[in-house]
């Protein structure tokens, strides 16, 4: 169901890469703004929020080579080889994880508050 209000469809779907969002009811205005009881984000934010996503993985894992490789050239250095390279192995495990766990915790707080607001108005 489209509500055509003076613009064509293409103009009120433009650059759209996804099927599944053409085929969904949206209400366009003259403004090419979608409008009605449910505010679409957009195609692009499921895009961004995967990305956000992946950005978070690979710094979980940079944190962890990072501190094994800090601790295998601690070993070399020492001559201690397993030591350090199983310690680094288990910090940059551990802080990689409290890092994302904070960040993911502040992405979901964020759209709890942001549900919130949409359902108060």
């Amino acid at each position: 169901m489209l509500i055509h209000t003076g613009r064509s469809f293409l103009q009120c779907y433009t650059a759209l890469p996804f099927i599944s969002y053409l085929t969904r009811p949206r209400v366009c205005s003259k403004g090419g703004t979608l409008v009605g009881s449910e505010r679409d984000p957009g195609p692009g934010r499921g895009l961004g929020e995967g990305y956000k996503l992946l950005g978070l993985g690979m710094q979980f894992a940079a944190g962890i080579i990072f501190f094994v490789l800090c601790g295998f050239a601690l070993d070399r250095w020492l001559g201690t080889m397993p030591a350090f390279t199983i310690t680094g192995t288990l910090f940059g495990a551990t802080l990689s994880f409290v890092n994302v766990y904070i960040k993911l915790k502040a992405i979901s707080d964020a759209e709890r508050k942001r549900r919130q607001r949409g359902k108060r108005r």
